[in-house]
């Protein structure tokens, strides 16, 4: 939005236009992040949540491209450096709760 040859073609929410620089978009980070989380969690359970959950993250990415506050390169790296993060997170969630539950006591 802060490209004057765009500014026309652009769905500007109450004309708002955001900073400078946005480069990743925090919102594709975040929302593929809680996606990859989820999915690296639940992966073996439930199919349908996974294509809600991504479809819900594909959605938050590309709003930010129709309202004009991130160009399509910000969302695409957004979305890895989100996903990588999630993944990595899911990763160590997954080992620390099983090295924690393999030093409970047995009855």
């Amino acid at each position: 939005c802060h490209v004057d040859a765009l500014v026309s073609q652009l769905h500007l929410l109450d004309g708002h236009c955001g900073g400078m620089y946005g480069f990743v978009s925090s919102h594709a980070a975040n929302s593929f992040a809680l996606a990859m989380f989820v999915f690296g969690l639940f992966k073996h359970k439930m199919s349908r949540l996974m294509l809600l959950v991504f479809s819900w993250a594909s959605l938050v990415s590309l709003s930010r491209v129709y309202l004009g506050v991130h160009y399509p390169l910000d969302v695409c790296c957004g979305a890895l450096l989100g996903g990588m993060i999630g993944s990595l997170a899911a990763f160590i969630y997954l080992r620390i709760n099983k090295n924690s539950s393999n030093r409970l006591p047995t009855s």
